[in-house]
Formats: structure tokens, sequence, C-alpha cells
């Protein structure tokens, strides 16, 4: 299975795009593949982004039919847990924040829990994937590089964009989405112009893309709290509500 649960087989997912999808439909099959919906028959507007972690401190996440792995060891809600809080205690392990004899995970989570010092979860590093997420909300997260490293789909000159898909959060505003990526569509096709990245920045800021977001979960926590902030945009805030949802499933 290529999703198992909020882990994503990037392995597995890869080789479903090699085989089913040329490079124009790819990220329609992408985000199909990975459970996403859309809001008109012909797969052009995607309903939203989704969110998974695909790998653990740069290692990939490999789901089997009896679930999820890493290095060959079964995880799980519980085992993640245990993982993620004995390296922050490894963290804490040298510090005044030690002031007993603790197994590892219990010393983490009295770090985190207890003491609120959530500093000793940056050793601790996720590789999350977002898909089906507005190039207008990506911006955002760009800004973010700071915190977390970005590997983002090229916005322009690549075939993938060449037909994108838009996303759209408001179903009352199909027909006109619609109508946007048919006009352009046209107008692209009516250049002949072999200056791909010109040509496809005419789409709207709504067309849909694909990013890798990698950092400590210390650093993730950073980034989830601008969904507090007011003045962000709604999509932005479902994609942190989702990454918090991940990260909750992480640290209990």
């Amino acid at each position: 299975m290529i999703v198992n649960d909020f882990f994503l087989d990037f392995n597995k997912l890869n080789k479903h795009i090699i085989k089913n999808a040329s490079s124009a439909n790819r990220l329609q099959q992408i985000y199909e593949a990975v459970g996403g919906k859309f809001h008109d028959e012909n797969k052009k507007i995607m309903k939203g982004p989704l969110v998974f972690i695909t790998g653990i401190g740069g290692i990939l996440i490999e789901n089997r039919t009896d679930g999820s792995y890493i290095l060959n060891k079964k995880i799980n809600t519980d085992s993640m847990f245990d993982i993620v809080m004995s390296m922050a205690g490894v963290s804490s392990f040298m510090s005044y924040l030690n002031p007993s004899n603790l197994e590892l995970s219990t010393l983490g989570e009295k770090v985190v829990s207890q003491y609120n010092h959530t500093s000793v979860l940056h050793p601790i590093s996720l590789n999350i994937v977002v898909v089906g997420h507005s190039i207008g909300v990506e911006h955002e997260l760009s800004t973010q590089r700071d915190l977390l490293h970005l590997s983002r789909l090229t916005v322009a000159k690549t075939d993938v964009q060449d037909s994108p898909c838009l996303t759209l959060r408001n179903p009352e505003l199909l027909p006109y989405y619609e109508k946007a990526i048919a006009d352009i569509d046209a107008i692209v096709k009516s250049t002949n112009s072999k200056d791909k990245e010109s040509v496809n920045l005419l789409f709207p800021n709504a067309k849909s893309s694909m990013i890798m977001l990698s950092g400590s979960v210390k650093n993730f926590l950073k980034v989830v709290d601008m969904r507090n902030q007011s003045g962000k945009e709604d999509e932005l805030i479902d994609i942190l509500n989702k990454t918090n949802d991940l990260l909750s499933s992480l640290m209990g």
C-alpha cells in the first residue's frame, strides 16, 4: 500500500507513477494515489491539500500489508512515541533536567510534557510531504526556510505544469475555476512558444503543487504555531492543522 494511515511510502508511490503516469498528468496521478479527491470529472480541480510523514531522520518509511516499517522495524503510534521521546531523553540526559535515573523515553516525556522544554526535540527530524496545495499558499511555507528545508515542484519550467490542476476550497466557485483553467489552457496552447517558463506563469496562484518539508520536530512545532496568527490563509491553516495532527500522533 502507498498510504497507511498518516505514513506515505514514497518508494511505492514512485514505482506507481513510473508505471502509470505521463509527465503531463503526474501530479494528478500522485494526488489520486495518496487518496486525493477532485471536484470535477476531468480531475483538474483538487479539493485540497493532504499531508503525510514519508521519512524519519531522512530514512524512508516502508508500508507493508501488515503495517509500516522503518529499517525493517515495525512502527505504530506507540512505538513512534517511544522513538521520539527516547531521543528527547538523550538530548536531556546531559543537562540539569535529568534529576534521577530514568529510562530514556520516560526522561524525554518528562522534560517535554512536565517541564515544557521542547528544545530537546531538535535532534529528531521528520520528512513530511504535502500534496494538492496551491502555489499561493506554498509561498508562505517557502518563507520558513530558515526552519525547514523545502523540496518543491518546479513552479513553471516543467512538463507537469504545462496543463496543471487548480486547488479549490470552496466548491461554489467550481464553474469559475473550470472556466479559468479551460481559458488559460487554450491560451497556452495557442502561443506555440518555446519559452515554457514564461507561458506557464500565466496560470493563477491556485495552481496545485507538491512539496516535502524536512526539519526537526521542534522547528515543525514552531511553524505549526503560525496557525494561531491572525490573517493567515485558511488553506495554510488547514495544512498546519494537519501537520499538527501528525506531530500529536507521534508525541501523544
